[in-house]
């Protein structure tokens, strides 16, 4: 298990925590100024909230995050080499869709032709077109437990010949029935959740090699990211001490720690171990502590937190529903279904009316807040402006790079979490 925090660095945050709380709460609705220099603010978006125009392109606060992650692009099976089109649905989201005037970044109808690139793509080049500093990359998807990257990773031969599509197809524009659209993106950013066994522990690690290489071939900078899990099984997965080496940093998933897998009610991304909860060493500064103990530099870690929250139902009263026995995941329709295909699963922005009725409990160690409402029994948990200020004093204290969203399309309306994480970075001491 990773060390725990030292008792300064838990005084530091704690220590902000009363400001930062004070500060998220004044600047809730207002609009952010841009992230601070120094820090990078790291937005990933599905893209699959276009589908019934919930969230589109034109509503990505451009100008309070740095880099945007397109989940854009899969394996092809059938050739092992990148494609955007892995299903029709898929083909119509990224490169088909024709936006309308209202719908589109620009305000003008997508052009007509076959060959024009339209759907997200084009969406998201109008986007970068009107905020120049913006870079934005594709992530290629190794979906959880699917291992779809084990075989273009396995030898030298597939490894070359797979990066060299993905940066034909993601960096060149080459998109195949379409006119070429050069710089595309301006990195890569690889999603293997997670690589099984010694063999493709090392071949994840070779693959990047190989991504770092052939990127820095391009020219202009590319970036190379990566994102990996806050769990105590990472070393496990991936070769820590070296993968640091070939990406620019290292996306830190700091969520999904507790879920409708476990068998009493828990936090979705607790900061710090919470006296009363089992320490099973699954907090984000174990995970920060154990990184930096396996040589990655503070400068290569971005701190990910979750714009969405988790919750069960037919949750006992006892310490308002926290730390209660509970059946989700044998019994699913224990789940609160916000998400009938995600059960336990709520965009923090369909929480925030939720919270505000109350009550609202929370937790200055943990850095989470719930609600339980005894009369159903249901129990939600997530983050709210306060805790994102508390962490991003953490991750500047430790000199970490920045913040990583999921999802952006999942924050409220009026971007309070967005404009929490900004501030925060902005305001750490």
């Amino acid at each position: 298990m990773a060390p725990r925090a030292s008792s300064l660095l838990l005084a530091v945050v704690l220590a902000v925590l009363g400001a930062g709380v004070a500060l998220a709460q004044a600047s809730g609705a207002r609009a952010g100024t841009g992230p601070a220099a120094s820090h990078e603010v790291v937005a990933y978006w599905g893209g699959w909230s276009s589908d019934n125009n919930r969230f589109l392109a034109r509503d990505i606060p451009a100008d309070r995050v740095t880099v945007l992650i397109y989940f854009s692009a899969r394996l092809d099976p059938r050739t092992d080499t990148c494609t955007l089109t892995p299903s029709s649905g898929d083909r119509r989201r990224n490169i088909g869709r024709r936006f309308s005037a209202d719908e589109s970044v620009d305000g003008i109808l997508d052009r007509r032709g076959r060959k024009v690139l339209r759907g997200n793509l084009g969406q998201l080049q109008e986007l970068r077109a009107r905020h120049p500093e913006l870079r934005i990359l594709a992530s290629i998807a190794s979906p959880f437990g699917s291992q779809e990257l084990a075989r273009p990773a396995s030898t030298k031969q597939r490894r070359a010949r797979f990066v060299r599509s993905c940066i034909n197809l993601l960096i060149h524009g080459r998109i195949p029935g379409k006119n070429a659209s050069p710089g595309l993106f301006d990195g890569i950013d690889i999603d293997w959740e997670f690589p099984q066994g010694p063999r493709r522990r090392r071949d994840f690690t070779l693959l990047l090699s190989e991504f770092r290489r052939q990127l820095d071939g391009v020219g202009g900078g590319k970036l190379l990211t990566t994102a990996t899990p806050a769990a105590p099984q990472a070393p496990s997965h991936f070769q820590l001490g070296k993968i640091h080496r070939h990406v620019d940093w290292i996306n830190l998933m700091g969520y999904d720690l507790h879920g409708a897998w476990d068998a009493r009610t828990n936090f979705l991304a607790p900061l710090m171990l919470s006296p009363g909860l089992p320490d099973d060493g699954l907090t984000i500064d174990d995970a920060v502590q154990l990184y930096l103990a396996e040589g990655v530099p503070p400068r290569k870690l971005v701190l990910g937190v979750p714009f969405y929250g988790r919750g069960w139902r037919g949750v006992p009263p006892g310490a308002h529903g926290l730390g209660q026995p509970v059946r989700c995941w044998k019994r699913r329709t224990t789940c609160p279904a916000k998400h009938p295909d995600h059960p336990g699963v709520a965009f923090f922005g369909e929480l925030a009316d939720l919270y505000a009725a109350g009550p609202l409990f929370r937790d200055s160690i943990a850095q989470q807040v719930w609600t339980y409402d005894r009369k159903t029994r249901t129990f939600w948990t997530s983050e709210d402006p306060g805790t994102l200020h508390a962490k991003m004093a953490y991750a500047t204290a430790l000199g970490l790079r920045g913040a990583m969203i999921w999802e952006i399309s999942q924050d409220t309306d009026d971007s309070s979490l967005l404009n929490a994480v900004v501030d925060g970075l902005q305001s750490a001491p």
